[in-house]
């Protein structure tokens, strides 16, 4: 079976975007070591005419407040 090769765009209305998608977890280098849970997010990288980055916007399913919390008061995170 032959296969066709199709060439994927990085276009969005003339607007050049590269999408990542991703989760993470894992234990924090610091000294009461925080075990941080899964969580998962989109990175989006916005490219110049060079195709250079000029711009990165991340999400997360996780608030700021709460990845804080998790981080530096993990007794009181977990029950969050």
């Amino acid at each position: 079976e032959e296969q066709e090769e199709q060439e994927q765009s990085i276009n969005n209305q003339n607007n050049k975007q590269l999408v990542a998608t991703w989760k993470m977890e894992g234990v924090l280098r610091l000294p009461w070591r925080p075990l941080l849970p899964e969580w998962r997010g989109t990175t989006t990288y916005y490219l110049d005419e060079d195709n250079l980055i000029y711009r990165h916007v991340e999400t997360w399913d996780m608030s700021v407040a709460e990845a804080f919390v998790k981080t530096f008061q993990p007794q009181i995170g977990y029950k969050i």
